[in-house]
């Protein structure tokens, strides 16, 4: 059976203070749907095996909204679970997703740019936890990309991907 991981988010803008108690800026849910894709190549054939009889199997692309509150909301929690086929149970050794946003504030569009991270089965992470980008006066890139599995936060392995160094 092929594994799963939990995947978590919530999308906020922040905003100038508002007449609420306090006098700092605010925070405001965001709204619209993420996307994810699987970073497979077209046509590209997922074969599972489970108790000894092997299958084809199709990844495809899902959509899931944001819930009032800014978080995922998917059939009634505030999480997706999306296959995380490994070597140890299908031909693909480490599936990649692709998180795109489609959102928006009072009406008017947000842009932000998607974010890639490794299925890895039986954890728990934020689509926050793969942003890769610090902002110093200019964005760097992460050093380290942290994965919540069972025994906490920690790094997998690391993989040369596009021109980039990935860790899980």
């Amino acid at each position: 059976m092929v594994g799963s991981m939990k995947v978590t988010a919530t999308l906020e803008e922040l905003v100038v203070d508002s007449s609420d108690l306090g006098d700092e800026p605010d925070t405001k849910p965001l709204v619209g749907t993420l996307t994810f894709t699987p970073l497979l190549p077209r046509g590209a054939h997922v074969v599972t095996e489970e108790a000894g009889v092997s299958s084809i199997a199709v990844i495809r692309e899902e959509q899931v909204s944001l819930g009032p509150a800014g978080a995922i909301e998917h059939e009634g929690v505030a999480w997706v679970k999306l296959p995380a086929p490994t070597e140890d149970d299908s031909n693909i050794r480490v599936l990649y997703w692709r998180c795109s946003f489609d959102i928006s504030s009072g009406g008017s569009p947000i842009e932000l740019d998607s974010v890639v991270f490794p299925a890895v089965p039986d954890t728990e992470m934020s689509i926050s936890d793969f942003v890769r980008a610090s902002y110093d006066g200019e964005f760097l890139p992460s050093p380290v990309i942290q994965v919540r599995g069972p025994r906490g936060y920690g790094i997998v392995s690391v993989e040369a991907v596009a021109g980039g160094i990935l860790t899980f």
